[in-house]
């Protein structure tokens, strides 16, 4: 339809305009005939996105929530608590620091051992050359 009004010369438009006055005119003089109420007409849509104003018009309007004081202050009141126990789990972990293991070391004899196995297997491999 936007396609073809876009179309239209002046001319055309202002007929258009003039039978759509002379339409709704005898729509009125045929309701008082027949006792009808007149309808209001369908509005027209524009193609494209709705506006945000239209939009909210359909769903109920949401006031802003809003906490009470008393609600602020146990809200306040339990951060505090919150962060206080943080703080104190802090200090208790920065007294005492992390027990270190001790360093495990071995005896002269098991290095000696050690040292001995590849000895050991690569005179065994100079053997079969």
């Amino acid at each position: 339809m936007f396609d073809t009004l876009s179309n239209l010369t002046a001319k055309q438009l202002l007929r258009a305009a003039r039978l759509r006055e002379k339409l709704d005119k005898l729509e009125k003089e045929l309701g008082a005939i027949l006792n009808i109420a007149p309808e209001a007409p369908a509005p027209v849509r524009k193609a494209g996105r709705r506006r945000k104003a239209a939009a909210a018009s359909v769903q109920a309007p949401k006031g802003k929530r809003r906490f009470s004081a008393a609600a602020r202050v146990r809200m306040a009141a339990a951060a505090k608590a919150r962060w206080a126990k943080v703080r104190a789990a802090d200090k208790v972990v920065a007294a005492a620091p992390p027990a270190l293991k001790p360093e495990r070391k071995i005896s002269k004899a098991a290095r000696t051992k050690m040292a001995a196995a590849p000895k050991k297997r690569w005179a065994t491999g100079k053997k079969s050359l």
